[in-house]
């Protein structure tokens, strides 16, 4: 949802922010700076005002620019200037394609599923093969998104990768997925010294049994977990915990989410670990109950929000294990898609699918 502002109260809080500089600060600062620090908060306020005129959500802008006055009052004018730039071309390069609502159509949507650490097993890649060759019988195209666990298994495997290429060619994406530290189990890459406070902070934020936790081991960097994943294809999509210190190089794109409200969205910039990231987000169609939001979200729940008057693409999660629990409730997905789409010309990849907003 966009932010909304009191335009009024925006100028004279621009206008404030120009002219309360401290006498040191100002002193301080080349006139040169001070000049352009004036001329792109102008533009930066024209440009907020056009944005949210469009309806475009421009609340990381706002922190952005709440950043940048507490540089100034710190006396750190570059860093001030730095972060207004940045603020613009946050606003400029996220001049994307917004999905409106039509009745009169389906509505884009797209499956992502996830390959979990724990369960790099030929069980559970059989499982996966049954829900790739029920998603094809109703030509729902998936994002499939693996750990490094799954990928080293896959590697391994020459059957295994002659599936996965057929896959692409049948028009199912890739990508990967990244258990960070704060997550159980870790699936060993991370940015962060392993040894750091910081690590161990992002551990214990989360519970997670001793027995896990002693399996768990260093594996390398998130470049590391790149070069392992890119043996699998190209992987521009990525879903993660711990986005802003270990979102890797060469990703773009992300989806994600598990509550209902989030199953509708449009691409949004994003700012992880200092990359530009467009994202789509995604409700979680699981088998049994979230451990971690504690809901159960139906087929019914999912097929309500779809037929609602919200504008943005519709997007729908799981776990490879959760098919091999209950097949029955993707088959059910599934020919819902099929009713609404019965071409499914609008079921999507989520690289397709952020490509064409683009457009």
């Amino acid at each position: 949802m966009a932010s909304k502002i009191n335009y009024s109260f925006f100028i004279f809080f621009i206008t404030f922010f120009i002219f309360s500089f401290t006498a040191e600060s100002l002193l301080a600062q080349p006139e040169k700076t001070g000049v352009e620090i004036r001329e792109t908060v102008v533009e930066l306020q024209e440009l907020i005002r056009q944005k949210q005129t469009e309806g475009v959500d421009v609340s990381q802008v706002l922190e952005l620019d709440r950043q940048s006055r507490e540089s100034m009052r710190q006396g750190r004018p570059q860093e001030c200037l730095r972060l207004l730039k940045r603020a613009i071309a946050l606003l400029k390069d996220g001049q994307i394609k917004r999905w409106k609502r039509n009745q009169s159509t389906p509505r884009i949507s797209f499956f992502e599923v996830h390959m979990e650490p724990s369960n790099a097993n030929d069980d559970t890649f059989d499982a996966l093969t049954e829900f790739v060759n029920l998603a094809d019988r109703y030509n729902v195209k998936l994002t499939l998104l693996f750990t490094p666990q799954w990928a080293e298994m896959i590697l391994k495997d020459s059957k295994k990768l002659g599936l996965l290429d057929q896959w692409k060619q049948d028009g199912h994406g890739i990508g990967g997925h990244h258990h960070g530290p704060s997550t159980c189990p870790w699936d060993g890459y991370t940015n962060l010294d392993p040894n750091s406070q910081e690590f161990k902070n992002r551990q214990n934020k989360v519970p997670c049994p001793k027995p896990v936790r002693a399996k768990e081991k260093y594996l390398g960097n998130m470049d590391d977990y790149m070069e392992l994943l890119s043996n699998l294809g190209q992987i521009k999509t990525v879903t993660m915990s711990d986005a802003d210190v270990d979102w890797p190089n060469g990703a773009v794109y992300s989806g994600g989410g598990r509550r209902l409200e989030r199953a509708i969205s449009q691409p949004e910039l994003k700012i992880f670990n200092g990359q530009k990231v467009y994202q789509i987000t995604i409700a979680a169609l699981l088998a049994r109950r979230s451990v971690v939001t504690g809901l159960l979200i139906t087929v019914d729940d999912l097929k309500n929000e779809y037929l609602s008057e919200k504008e943005g693409v519709f997007g729908v999660g799981a776990h490879a294990m959760d098919y091999k629990e209950a097949p029955n409730l993707y088959k059910q997905w599934f020919e819902l898609l099929n009713e609404q789409d019965p071409k499914m010309s609008h079921a999507m990849t989520i690289s397709q699918i952020i490509e064409a907003s683009q457009n």
